[in-house]
């Protein structure tokens, strides 16, 4: 909450992001003088250097650093005591920054975040969109209050409010000739192009401990790591995509896909995720919205609407 951050804090913090003086005087409609100055009285002040001065800009040093996080701490709570404090008063407010798979940020947080801005117009948001190693990072670094991934191991900081175990299958178009079949091994799928998440992906990397063998595992005819472009090969009837239901819920719950589970996988599902910091106790504003998403994810992923 930047209002309640001193002059100097929002300087020192603008000279970081931005590593020049002139660039954050323009931001901030400050003389660079005035901003070089207070930095400066600041530096003498605690006896060391914050900022490297080089010819092409202002570099933290590691004192510097240290100075940063602190006032970014002290920004994120700040804006927990407000939201704190609006509560109290019966109308919330704040900020909540929220970490999700990118299949949820395209398909499931639009009409999430359009209904939360409806209905609490004073709550902002910002989403982003990434994998788990990095939405995992964010949340136990204090950058996001709320994380929606695929679950990370036991040992991570994080207290877990909700799992569900996400199937693991193949998506078609309707017309397919798999798409009457029940469910459907790999080796069903090798007289199609089939079309594989890329390597590292969590779902790929399930995958790769099923399809083994010289002679029984399958080359994919196309792999990404964009879980839109899966989804849209299915549609076009390009081939048939590895995914999970998760993935083409809004198209399978239509009729524009048919989704038949992957036997292979016997019992193995992906298990999707919804955590905060194991030692962050989540503002007011965080903690509605995060209700919010509870309510909201069970009644996206219940069975009758992703029926196949």
């Amino acid at each position: 909450m930047k209002m309640l951050l001193s002059p100097l804090m929002r300087y020192i913090c603008q000279v970081a992001e931005d590593g020049s003086i002139r660039k954050a005087s323009e931001y901030l409609h400050i003389s660079p003088s005035a901003i070089n100055r207070q930095i400066i009285n600041f530096e003498e002040l605690i006896g060391a250097p914050i900022f490297e001065r080089l010819p092409r800009g202002m570099k933290l040093t590691d004192a510097g650093r240290v100075i940063y996080d602190i006032i970014k701490d002290f920004e994120k709570v700040s804006a927990a005591a407000v939201s704190e404090v609006s509560a109290i008063k019966g109308k919330q407010r704040g900020h909540v920054a929220i970490g999700t798979i990118q299949t949820l940020a395209g398909d499931f947080f639009p009409g999430f975040l359009a209904r939360s801005r409806q209905d609490n117009p004073d709550i902002s948001f910002s989403i982003f969109s990434g994998n788990t190693e990095e939405i995992v990072r964010k949340v136990v670094g204090n950058e996001l209050d709320i994380g929606i991934c695929w679950e990370p191991p036991e040992q991570v900081p994080i207290e877990k409010l909700k799992i569900h175990s996400m199937d693991i299958g193949v998506a078609m178009h309707p017309s397919h000739p798999l798409a009457q079949e029940p469910d459907l091994s790999l080796q069903q799928c090798r007289d199609f192009p089939i079309i594989f998440p890329a390597d590292g992906m969590e779902i790929r990397k399930l995958l790769d401990r099923i399809n083994v063998g010289r002679k029984t595992s399958i080359s994919p005819a196309i792999t990404t790591n964009a879980m839109s472009l899966i989804r849209s090969l299915a549609l076009s009837g390009t081939g048939l995509s590895v995914t999970t239901l998760l993935s083409v819920a809004n198209e399978v719950a239509s009729g524009q896909l048919a989704f038949k589970n992957l036997r292979d996988v016997g019992s193995q599902h992906l298990r999707l995720a919804i955590f905060h910091r194991q030692t962050a106790s989540l503002p007011a504003a965080a903690r509605m919205v995060c209700d919010s998403i509870l309510l909201a994810l069970d009644s996206y992923l219940a069975p009758p609407r992703l029926a196949s």
